[in-house]
């Protein structure tokens, strides 16, 4: 439960430096799949108040396009995948330029090695 803490610490604070305290909830898209994940931690996160969590496997990327993001404050995420299309890139770049935030889980932390600027500059290097 630690972990889960420092979670949504790091959600709260992501979002928050984003708009401030003139929001009640925080809108976060939890992206999983590739590899298995802890289930509990999406359980948990569903009985905060002040998080609408929606969770989607990234094998079903369409959410990664467009303006499907526009919706969201955050991105938390907790999948793996090693290529970004530039479709995914198009919609990551777009959502941080207007002021999402990202947390990247444990094994996230190595999706897109075929994308530097994502782990160089938005996740903070290897």
């Amino acid at each position: 439960m630690k972990n889960l803490a420092l979670i949504i610490t790091c959600l709260i604070g992501v979002v928050g430096k984003v708009w401030g305290d003139t929001h009640s909830v925080v809108n976060v898209l939890m992206t999983v799949g590739g590899v298995g994940y802890n289930t509990s931690i999406v359980r948990e996160l569903r009985t905060r108040t002040g998080i609408n969590l929606v969770v989607r496997d990234i094998d079903d990327n369409a959410f990664l396009y467009g303006d499907s993001l526009e919706q969201f404050d955050a991105i938390l995420m907790y999948h793996r995948d090693n290529v970004a299309s530039d479709q995914e890139r198009d919609a990551l770049e777009t959502f941080l330029d207007n002021g999402g935030g990202v947390v990247v889980l444990h094994h996230a932390i190595a999706n897109y090695l075929d994308w530097e600027e994502w782990w160089k500059d938005h996740v903070g290097g290897l």
